[in-house]
Formats: structure tokens, sequence, C-alpha cells
């Protein structure tokens, strides 16, 4: 297995269930690119599923808190899964988040995702008070 850090766009609302042991799980597909200009514009290039797997308080804190569209980080393991359909062997890598969270770098326009509080309806810190 390996740690990887992804950073792209939530392609469905996360999917939550529970086993039959009664732990959470989610599902969700993070989209991947690298832009490109080509010409005068940029575009989207070499784009990239990944279908990444949360595990009990971190998944339903996902499926409550992020929605399709939504930009994230993600860091976690990469494990290679395969498996038989109709005769032939098909590949993909999962992976299995440790951390997962929004990407404020890419959020646009102030609005926030479902389930998080708008920063402009946050009370001021007191100019004494130091946030670490």
């Amino acid at each position: 297995m390996s740690l990887v850090t992804l950073s792209g766009n939530l392609a469905g609302d996360p999917d939550l269930k529970y086993t039959q042991q009664g732990k959470a799980v989610t599902n969700l597909t993070v989209m991947v690119n690298r832009r490109t200009k080509q010409g005068d514009q940029w575009v989207d290039a070499n784009v990239t599923g990944w279908r990444v797997t949360c595990w009990e308080d971190m998944a339903e804190q996902v499926a409550e808190r992020l929605k399709k569209g939504d930009p994230v980080i993600v860091h976690g393991l990469a494990e290679e899964r395969s498996w038989d359909q109709n005769g032939e062997t098909r590949y993909r890598i999962e992976v299995t988040a440790r951390s997962i969270g929004l990407d404020l770098a890419k959020v646009r326009g102030g609005s926030a995702p479902a389930g998080r509080v708008e920063r402009s309806s946050l009370p001021p810190l007191p100019p004494t008070d130091v946030p670490f």
C-alpha cells in the first residue's frame, strides 16, 4: 500500500451505508485533473476518477457535510483491487481515507457547503485572543 494525497472534486454525493456489524462506510469518487493551457484557454487534461472509502465516524461526517462538486483534499492508503468480470480480470486503485476535508483554496463565491457555517456569520475574535 502507498500513502497518497488527492485534490479534486466530488463526482457525486457521498454514499453512506452500514455493514452488518453496524459500522458506517461511505464511498465517493474524487475527480482529479490537471489543467493545461491550449492557446488562450484553460482545459482539463488527464481526468482520473479515484474511488475513496471512509469508515466509521469519518464516514458519517463526510456523508453529512460534503456534496457533489465540493472541492476536497483526501489523504489515505492506496491499494490495487482486482476482480473477474465476464472472464476478464479488471483492476482499480482504491483509497481508504485517513483524512478528508474541504479544499478551501478552491471554494468560490463565499458559499459554504452543506453543514458548514458561513465565515461572515462567525463572531470576530477579540484582539487579545491568540487562535492557536
